[in-house]
């Protein structure tokens, strides 16, 4: 809870009259006439609640407010207020289920509202004090809290233990605080005017029309019970999304609360750094929290859709939701088989239920429960525990804690009225085991306001300090915005400073500072605690600041638009300019936009967001924007005149009143082919940060702008196009120049040589018709060729008059009611001499025809490619083969190159005492071996030197072929010889790039 103290409510007549005053309404909706009512102490209460069509009448028009209430009537009332609509069964011995209450009785069992005594649900017994405010707390989401202190009550002994747990809470927030000798009075009957005053202070907006409200009560409750768009911001208690919310969306901007409550369907998003305690789901419901927005507990009971972007310190999942994680969860608790996709962090997973699935990145904790299958993810593969103290298999575990990092508390250097009070910073470690990275988490225990450090640079500064191995006295480091390696500045360590570890003397520390409000704090740290010795390798640190809380805003009160100026705000050269090429779209609308239309908007693909900022408080130099993760900076000061903004910009005169600017940004861009097409699915999370002139963020705004519900319409698709790769396309009159010598049939499979590639330089001839009404005044194509096994996407641009420049296109009036073009498509590709089919199978290949750049109309088809196979065969790749040289310094090189020399010279030689005679030799394209000069001696030395009977000869290739080269022969490319074996004839050689050529062999003999 909150903990802040409200007005009292007191169940009285007498001091109601004077407390009570009426909270916001939805809508001027019209008081049904109660005359007994008229004069009630709760008249205004009544006539509220009954505007909103939660109670009514009795068969003569009157209230009967003095009357007591009943059960039967209490659960009828939460049946209106907040849209029941589904029932329990009946497991009740005194409801038949045919009375006029037995709906609404089973409908607030359902919602947990109502559960009666285990047999009965006594309806018509009047109901007290201590009943309503359980069931109120039920209906609101309030926690109830385990130990609850009833003591300031005189009689708070008096009241049930099923009941202290709610009332303390609502005690607590003001709603309750007893009669006026200090008692709650729990037993004591409630009647239908208490009641009304009930829900009248308790509940500060009760929303059932679609609108934008804001609130400002930290004691009081908002109930939305409507379809539609609903925008809410401010602070309250909570906020319950009623069973009667089944469509639209609930946003809560910049909301802060105790609880939030979903029981509808429609969509939730917390958004624009929202902060809530408790989020509970209980129905199926999209549940979206967006960067910067932070909830402690969020507990899903329904198979909701939830996606968050921002921390979540305890996620409990109780059915199979389905959950999706860009942004932080301390802990999850699966005690249903969850379905989690987590591309954020996820620090630990508690596994309690069976057919839990997590994709994506693992969790750095995964605890499976005793008698709990492992985790998988979508594909079946195990994720093990890794705690070795649950069920499932043991995984090491990821992380351990680090000691002797401590933090260090602020300290004003300003030179004038320094700040003498600071926080306490706390700090503590853990290092990841995969990467050896150790990350200090550092916290604040109140907010630490903007001061000096020692440079007399202003900022939210907070210390750390690392305790240094004994013996260190001096390190070296390297502190900054970005990860390094190495650690080039010297620093001298501290030591006998109490305000650091304690100040015990021989014990040093690297006590460092970052300002938590930088635009880019330094948070990337790296300490080498003996230099350039090897004792110690340098250590990487990452610092976490977000348990910092510094004096930065989170803006309230924003306006922002796609489509309309703030309101006041005249379009201006001078100041702010309206931009109507770009106000096609609205946030959260929908629609088509053609091509044409996305092209004109902006400078293309571009939409603008119209804000007005609140001044008050707020003045900085420049604004930072953030969009899905992409950064632009814009040096607006907020002391820039009124008519100074150049159509961008302008301003009140009055402080109290607002800063108006606008900003472009993307939200299509032209594909491959020059089609316009939305990007990031047309969802846009943004981040505004207001930045000072010392590049401190004073204030942050976030929000999202949702064009998911636009489409843009795609270009008329052509499908009765003529294709042909060997001669001119069926019936065509085109004029074009015929390229026969490119030309292949792929109707069927095809194998080429490398010559026959060579002579066609890799490229086939493709002839297209395409039906000349379809293009209407097209006057450029766009081709694109996509190739299976290929990354890269082969694009040209071409005009018409550039194709018929050059005769590669026919007439646009042909008879036939075509036009023709004739492209040239690469086949192959060659490296290092060697041609090879280029892709994996068929090219799909499209053509976008624009007309002054927009596209009108497309038409995509296949080239059979796959048809085509190329011969590795390479003939006469060979110019020479050379006795090789050994080049290895090795004890035998000089035996080694002189028995090489010898099997080449006339000779005869004498080499090491065997008497060699010429047995290699190479004329024309042929190497001959003379096998008579092949004795017992020299086989026993190749034998001798490498094992068996073979001996290299190195091969020159010609041009641009290649082979495998052996760098202890020179870099030369080697082919082995079986001397004993040879035979006349070809031997294979491979090349690089899987070709292959032939060595052509002749063996000379007497014998033969």
């Amino acid at each position: 809870m909150n903990g802040k103290k409200g007005l009292s409510l007191v169940l009285s007549g007498a001091m109601m009259a004077s407390m009570l005053s009426l909270p916001a309404m939805a809508a001027n909706q019209t008081a049904p006439d109660f005359p007994d009512a008229a004069n009630s102490w709760a008249s205004e209460s009544i006539d509220r609640w009954g505007a909103a069509g939660v109670v009514n009448g009795d068969e003569n028009g009157d209230f009967n407010p003095t009357s007591s209430l009943t059960r039967a009537e209490l659960a009828q009332i939460f049946v209106n207020m907040f849209g029941l609509t589904e029932k329990a069964p009946n497991t009740y011995a005194d409801l038949r289920g045919d009375e006029w209450y037995a709906d609404a009785i089973l409908k607030c069992t359902a919602a947990g509202i109502m559960q009666g005594d285990g047999v009965n649900a006594n309806p018509m017994a009047l109901i007290s004090r201590q009943e309503t405010m359980v069931m109120f707390g039920r209906a609101m989401g309030v926690v109830p809290e385990e130990n609850p202190d009833l003591s300031n009550f005189t009689d708070g002994s008096s009241v049930a233990d099923w009941a202290a747990g709610y009332i303390a809470p609502l005690a607590e927030m003001g709603i309750i605080s007893g009669s006026g000798d200090g008692s709650v009075q729990p037993s004591v009957n409630i009647d239908r005017a208490s009641t009304m005053a009930l829900l009248d202070k308790a509940i500060t907006v009760y929303v059932n029309e679609p609108g934008e409200y804001t609130v400002d009560n930290a004691d009081g409750f908002v109930v939305v019970n409507t379809d539609g768009e609903v925008k809410i911001s401010g602070t309250t208690a909570g906020v319950v999304v009623t069973a009667g919310s089944e469509t639209g969306t609930v946003s809560l901007s910049g909301v802060t609360a105790d609880t939030v409550k979903v029981d509808g369907t429609a969509a939730v998003a917390l958004e624009n750094g929202s902060k809530v305690e408790t989020v509970t789901v209980n129905a199926t419901s999209a549940v979206t929290v967006a960067t910067g927005v932070k909830v402690d507990t969020m507990a899903i009971n329904d198979d909701a859709d939830v996606t968050n972007a921002g921390t979540i310190t305890k996620l409990e999942a109780n059915t199979a939701a389905d959950v999706k994680n860009t942004g932080t969860i301390t802990t999850l608790d699966a005690n249903a088989a969850v379905r989690v996709d987590n591309s954020g962090t996820i620090s630990k997973a508690v596994i309690e239920a069976d057919g839990v699935i997590l994709d994506g990145k693992k969790p750095t904790t995964v605890d499976v429960a005793d008698g709990v299958k492992n985790p998988t993810d979508s594909k079946g593969n195990e994720i093990k525990d890794n705690t070795n103290s649950g069920g499932g298999d043991y995984y090491p575990p990821t992380t351990e804690t680090v000691g002797g990092i401590v933090g260090v508390n602020p300290v004003d250097q300003s030179a004038d009225d320094p700040i003498t009070e600071m926080p306490t910073i706390t700090a503590s470690a853990y290092k990841t085991l995969a990467t050896g990275i150790i990350t200090i988490d550092l916290s604040s225990s109140d907010v630490v306001p903007l001061h000096e450090n020692a440079q007399h640079k202003e900022g939210t500064w907070v210390g750390f300090a690392i305790k240094a191995p004994e013996g260190v006295t001096s390190a070296n480091y390297s502190f900054g915005t970005a990860p390094s390696d190495t650690a080039s500045s010297s620093v001298e360590l501290t030591t006998g400073d109490p305000n650091v570890g304690g100040g015990a003397e021989g014990e040093y520390y690297f006590v460092a500072f970052v300002n938590a409000t930088a635009v880019t704090p330094k948070t990337y740290l790296t300490i080498d605690w003996d230099g350039a010795g090897d004792a110690y390798a340098p250590q990487k640190y990452e610092i976490n600041l977000s348990g910092v809380k510094t004096s930065t805003k989170t803006l309230t009160g924003v306006y922002t638009s796609l489509n309309e100026l703030p309101e006041n705000v005249q379009s201006s050269e001078t100041g702010l300019a309206f931009d109507g090429s770009t106000a096609l779209v609205s946030n959260g609308g929908s629609g088509t936009l053609t091509q044409e239309q996305v092209k004109g908007m902006g400078g293309g693909g571009e939409y603008t967001v119209y804000y007005a900022v609140p001044q008050e408080g707020l003045s900085f130099d420049k604004i930072i924007r953030t969009v899905n993760g992409k950064e632009t900076t814009w040096n607006i000061s907020s002391e820039t005149g009124a008519e100074e903004g150049a159509g961008w910009w302008t301003k009140d005169e009055e402080t109290t009143g607002n800063y108006y600017f606008k900003w472009g940004a993307v939200f299509a861009q032209k594909n491959a082919q020059g089609i316009w097409e939305m990007t990031d699915g047309g969802k846009y999370e943004y981040t505004l940060r207001f930045v000072d002139a010392n590049e401190n963020v004073v204030a942050t705004y976030s929000f999202t702008v949702d064009l998911s519900g636009y489409t843009i319409s795609k270009p008329e698709t052509v499908t009765d196009v003529k294709v042909q790769t060997n001669g001119w396309v069926d019936g065509s009159s085109a004029t074009i120049a015929r390229d026969e010598a490119h030309e292949l049939d792929l109707s069927e499979k095809v194998s080429l040589s490398q010559a026959e590639v060579t002579s066609r330089n890799g490229e086939l001839v493709e002839y297209i018709g395409v039906p000349t009404e379809k293009l209407g005044e097209a006057d450029t194509v766009v081709r694109t060729v996509s190739r299976p096994g290929v990354d890269t996407l082969g694009t040209a641009t071409m005009t018409f008059e550039e194709l018929q420049g050059d005769s590669r296109m026919g007439t646009l009036n042909e008879a036939d009611g075509y036009t023709y073009f004739k492209f040239g498509t690469t086949f192959a590709e060659k490296k290092d001499g060697v041609w090879t089919v280029k892709g994996t199978g068929d090219y799909t290949e499209t053509l976008t025809f624009l007309k002054d750049g927009v596209a009108v109309a497309s038409c995509s088809y296949t080239i059979k490619a796959g048809n085509i196979s190329i011969s590795n065969q390479v003939e006469g790749a060979i110019t020479d083969v050379t006795a090789p040289e050994w080049s290895a310094e090795t004890p035998n090189k000089e035996n080694v190159n002189e028995m090489m020399n010898a099997l080449w010279a006339e000779g005869p030689t004498e080499v090491q005492g065997i008497s060699v005679s010429q047995v290699f030799s190479w004329s024309g394209s042929t190497l001959t071996i003379n096998k008579d000069n092949v004795t017992e001696g020299i086989l026993n030395w190749i034998t001798t030197q490498w094992g068996g009977t073979s001996v290299p000869v190195a091969i020159t290739l010609s041009g641009e072929y290649k082979g495998t080269t052996d760098a202890n022969w020179s870099g030369a490319v080697l082919v082995w010889v079986d001397l004993k074996t040879v035979e006349s004839g070809p031997m294979t050689v491979e090349l690089s790039n899987g070709g292959v050529t032939t060595l052509n062999v002749a063996v000379t003999s007497s014998a033969g």
